[in-house]
């Protein structure tokens, strides 16, 4: 199966669950952690895998040619190329592939984003929210797709399909959501309180020992999706180098330009009268 058809599956899919496992949330099927209706947009959860549902439809919509490259059209079962239309002189066709080019990247740049978002939202539930409330009750209803298959397939289509290089520069831009969500978050806390539970607008407890620990919290979870970026980024180089293909071997049959010069020399030479 060639890369990008399975890319085109793995998003469908994305795209596919998100929406109906948070149709079953409105309708009141949300697992045994989540809010049910509308409510369920107030976790980091929810919107996290909302922002890679997002990125899969942008990237399906993007009118990307496979790794973001225009392709060399060769004939069938030749060895001409035909010439594309850059090397005819066509003058709209290097801003049309410029065009592609720039909407694939930003595409995907956008999956890099929302992969690193759904990979905090994994992380969370693996070191904090599993062992606090029992693993079991994470995988309920739509909380597994929501807390582990969807982040998964995200993850690995950056790490394994996807063949653009990512940026330092690019990892400081996935720190956006994190960055965005905590501000709502404080916000909220600050105009409304902490509440009561069920009430409590503290759902994830932040700031149960105080707003020092709070604010602690929430500068160390901006800390580790840096790390998970940049952790992505470099798996996603070390795939990326190992299926480049090895250098061709050099046919011994002909000598190397160097002496191929030096014959052609002392040739030249012995000609002369």
């Amino acid at each position: 199966m060639k890369r990008t058809t399975l890319r085109v599956i793995v998003n469908i899919g994305i795209a596919a669950v998100v929406i109906v496992c948070w149709v079953a949330m409105v309708f009141g099927s949300g697992g045994s952690l989540a809010d049910t209706g509308l409510r369920s947009l107030k976790y980091f959860t929810v919107l996290s895998n909302f922002l890679a549902a997002i990125a899969a439809i942008v990237w399906l919509c993007a009118g990307r040619t496979r790794g973001g490259r225009t392709q060399s059209i060769e004939q069938p079962n030749t060895n001409l190329r035909v010439p594309s239309r850059e090397e005819q002189g066509d003058p709209g066709s290097d801003d049309s592939s410029r065009a592609i080019a720039a909407r694939s990247r930003k595409a995907e740049l956008f999956k890099y984003v929302a992969a690193v978002s759904v990979f905090l939202t994994l992380m969370t539930v693996a070191v904090f929210l599993g062992p606090l409330y029992g693993y079991k009750s994470m995988f309920i209803g739509p909380n597994l797709p929501f807390h582990l298959l969807v982040p998964l397939a995200a993850i690995l289509e950056v790490i394994f399909l996807t063949d653009h290089p990512f940026t330092r520069r690019d990892a400081r831009l996935c720190l956006l959501p994190v960055v965005l969500y905590g501000v709502g978050y404080l916000a909220n806390i600050l105009i409304n309180g902490i509440g009561e539970w069920p009430d409590r607008n503290d759902w994830y407890l932040f700031f149960l020992w105080g707003y020092p620990i709070g604010l602690a919290i929430l500068g160390f979870l901006i800390l580790v999706t840096c790390l998970l970026a940049l952790f992505l980024q470099k798996m996603q180089r070390i795939v990326l180098k190992g299926s480049q293909p090895a250098d061709l071997p050099r046919d011994n049959s002909q000598p190397p330009a160097s002496e191929r010069e030096h014959v052609a020399s002392s040739t030249s030479r012995e000609a002369r009268p």
